[in-house]
C-alpha cells in the first residue's frame, strides 16, 4: 500500500536498455530529501524530515572541510541509518 502522496519507481522494473523521456525536476530547497530516526535514548524514537538546503549545506561544509576534490578518496564506514553516512556518501559524490 503507498501511504505517500508521491509516485513511487520501483528500479527492478525500469529497464537499462530503455530509451524512455525521464523528466528531472528541480526540488525546492525545503523539499524533504530523507527521513533519519533519532535513537530514542530519552524514550520512543522520532522521524525527523531533512530538508534538500539542510543536506546541500552538510556537503557543501564538509566538501571544504575536508578539502574534497575528484581526487579525494573516502570510506562508508558509519551505517546507513547513522546521519554521519550522509555526508560520506553525498560528499564524494559531489566533489568528483
Amino acid at each position: 500500500e503507498n501511504n505517500f502522496s508521491e509516485d513511487i519507481i520501483y528500479i527492478d522494473n525500469i529497464s537499462t536498455s530503455s530509451q524512455e523521456n525521464i523528466t528531472l525536476i528541480s526540488p525546492s530547497p525545503d523539499a524533504i530529501v530523507y527521513l533519519i530516526f533519532t535513537s530514542g535514548t530519552t524514550g520512543k524514537p522520532k522521524g525527523v524530515l531533512i530538508e534538500h538546503q539542510s543536506l546541500l549545506h552538510l556537503i557543501l561544509w564538509h566538501n571544504k572541510q575536508f578539502v574534497m576534490d575528484a581526487e579525494s578518496r573516502s570510506t562508508l564506514i558509519a551505517g546507513l541509518s547513522f546521519d554521519v553516512a550522509q555526508w560520506e556518501i553525498w560528499s564524494p559524490l559531489t566533489s568528483g
